[in-house]
């Protein structure tokens, strides 16, 4: 699945992290910059990243409960709760 710049955008905002926020999130599976992020976040479409930097930031975002969506206009909403 390939990130999209849209993604970033979105998923930080609804999370109301900072990109050092993310950064030092996503450190815990790949070194990131806030640098690197703001890069992100100023591309339309697919993001140009290492693999492994991409999948760490998307692995944050969904164990904090975003979804990332790809279908014609990719972007991210939080996650629905499963009733208990």
């Amino acid at each position: 699945m390939a990130l999209y710049g849209e993604q970033v955008r979105a998923a930080r905002a609804l999370l109301r992290w900072t990109r050092r926020e993310l950064a030092d999130r996503a450190a815990e599976f790949a070194p990131i910059s806030p640098e690197t992020i703001k890069k992100w976040e100023e591309t339309d479409g697919p993001i140009s990243a290492l693999t492994h930097k991409a999948d760490a930031v998307t692995r944050v975002f969904v164990e904090a409960g975003v979804e990332l969506l790809n279908s014609d206009r990719p972007g991210a909403r939080l996650a629905t709760k499963k009733a208990t």
